[in-house]
């Protein structure tokens, strides 16, 4: 087979003594290019800060009916990318003075300069600056710890100046609205007549109730009247009356009259104008009876009218006493609601007002940076060392190779 390749250790161990000098030179080289590159770095200090994301100790809660509900803590993951969002890179990179800062660019510095990690628990996040300058170092780490924690409490704690802001804004909206509301009400109790409509309806009631109670008896005693007529309907009309029953029909006639609520009734009572002592014909006692029940039709008929009249006025009182109730009751409630409202609000407004000058929250500064004495370290040796190994390997390849390719042509000559 063409294709496989047969290595001689014998000829190929030859060919790398052979070039030794070559396989050294290359690795030294290389090793004195890393040398120098490491050893002629600038001297760079790195200052570190930490931030701890914890539970609250407490949550304050004003108002059972709206609860501070305490949210999922986040994940490192999420924190991480917060802390290493644009926002806050760019106010930290702002911040920065110093002398070198115009020979960096933001995004050599977000690539180089800085670094986030989370530490060895989730609830730990470590931010590392690393600059020439030592103190600029250490306030660029403390600037951004502060940043982070003040955005972390801002989106997952709810501790914002701008929240309480926020409930400023509301509460001075909502007095304006209460006030409104107070005054509407105010108003319409000025204007309010329903104790009026009231009285005229128990008026109306009393006097309906009353023409009730007088029909019930006109209609009951022209049913006497009409039963008497009946005990007369065979008897002669010629014949004189028996004084009982002229002396009921009298009776029936002072009852009706004397009943309460007809002492003043304009009532045209029928009696008899016989004198004393002379008894009546059926006949005329026929026509007294007749006359009187006319008289009770008429007067049935004008207190049915009365009745009518009386149940139209109190339909419509109680119309206008109805609307005057329903506007009653959605101002009352209007006012109860933007009144609970109001409380509410001010209750939110002391909870969050705390809370902001607590400065409470699930994210606080637990290490901040000091000022580091010692610079970190050029690893001169480690990166020497590695290139020396790493150009010898790749010089004994290319030998390899190189042999491999010029023993394969000399062969194809021959």
């Amino acid at each position: 087979m063409d294709d496989v390749i047969e290595i001689d250790l014998r000829k190929l161990i030859l060919n790398l003594l052979a070039n030794w000098k070559l396989i050294i030179g290359i690795s030294f080289v290389l090793g004195l290019a890393a040398f120098l590159y490491s050893f002629l770095q600038p001297d760079i200090y790195q200052a570190k800060a930490v931030i701890a994301v914890t539970k609250p100790r407490y949550i304050a809660n004003f108002d059972p009916q709206y609860q501070t509900v305490n949210t999922t803590a986040p994940t490192s993951k999420a924190l991480l990318d917060v802390v290493n969002s644009d926002v806050i890179l760019s106010q930290v990179y702002d911040f920065w003075q110093g002398e070198k800062k115009e020979l960096v660019s933001f995004d050599n510095f977000r690539d180089n300069a800085i670094e986030a990690s989370a530490g060895g628990d989730t609830s730990i996040l470590v931010l590392k600056v690393m600059l020439e300058n030592p103190n600029e170092a250490a306030a660029l780490a403390n600037q951004w710890a502060q940043l982070s924690v003040k955005r972390i409490n801002s989106l997952y704690s709810g501790v914002d100046d701008n929240q309480l802001l926020f409930f400023d804004n509301q509460i001075e909206i909502t007095t304006q609205n209460l006030d409104n509301a107070k005054i509407a009400l105010e108003e319409f109790e000025a204007r309010d007549q329903s104790t009026l409509i009231s009285n005229e309806l128990d008026s109306l009631f009393a006097l309906q109730s009353s023409s009730l109670r007088k029909q019930r008896l006109l209609e009951n005693a022209r049913q006497d009247a009409l039963g008497i007529l009946q005990t007369l309907e065979n008897s002669n009309a010629s014949t004189q009356v028996v004084s009982q029953i002229h002396d009921n029909f009298k009776v029936l006639q002072l009852r009706l009259y004397a009943d309460s609520g007809f002492e003043q009734s304009p009532l045209q009572l029928q009696l008899s104008n016989s004198p004393v002592g002379e008894s009546l014909t059926v006949a005329q006692l026929r026509i007294l009876i007749n006359d009187w029940v006319e008289v009770l039709d008429d007067q049935y008929e004008e207190l049915e009218g009365n009745t009518t009249l009386v149940e139209e006025q109190v339909l419509a009182y109680q119309q206008q006493l109805r609307k005057y109730y329903n506007q009653h009751q959605t101002l009352e409630l209007q006012y109860k609601v933007i009144k609970d409202t109001y409380e509410t609000l001010l209750r939110k407004q002391r909870e969050v007002r705390i809370s902001s000058d607590e400065h409470s929250g699930d994210a606080q500064v637990a290490s901040q940076a000091r000022v580091p004495e010692e610079r970190m370290p050029h690893n001169t040796v480690r990166n020497t060392a590695i290139a020396l190994v790493a150009g010898g390997i790749l010089e004994v390849i290319f030998v390899i190779l190189h042999g491999w390719f010029k023993e394969k042509n000399n062969q194809q000559a021959s």
